[in-house]
């Protein structure tokens, strides 16, 4: 059982459902889940001008933090920056760090050129990961 789970959160609708993945398991196993959002460091290759501040990234992980201690799952969060193209492989550092068994992402479709160049961040965590599980929630 998976007992040590990284829980990867955009800020977006999809955050819901990979909280509610991460809940579930952390229940069943009396594990732990590690809330990671990655705060954009550049745009350079998102056209959309969207940007994050340190306050509103940090505000995501808490709430998903409250949510999970709420229903009993010891959680906590952490917030890293990283490029648009290198959001997977942070994703597979912070997962070792945490020494987790499980990762648990939502489908990211990167837009324009980014997209083009560096595909999805799930497809990007599936292929680098070597050690532990990746679960991809719709």
């Amino acid at each position: 059982m998976y007992t040590r789970i990284l829980a990867a959160i955009d800020g977006t609708h999809r955050t819901a459902q990979v909280l509610d993945a991460a809940m579930r398991l952390a229940q069943a196993s009396g594990g732990t889940v590690r809330v990671l959002h990655i705060e954009p460091a550049e745009a350079a290759f998102d056209a959309s001008g969207d940007t994050e501040d340190d306050e509103s990234a940090h505000q995501i992980t808490q709430a998903a933090v409250t949510r999970l201690t709420a229903s009993g799952v010891t959680a906590l969060a952490s917030v890293a920056k990283a490029p648009d193209c290198d959001i997977a492989t942070v994703i597979v550092t912070a997962a070792a760090d945490h020494s987790a068994d499980l990762i648990i992402v939502g489908p990211h479709h990167r837009r324009g050129l980014a997209g083009w160049v560096a595909g999805s961040v799930s497809e990007g965590v599936v292929r680098l990961e070597k050690q532990a599980a990746v679960l991809l929630v719709p």
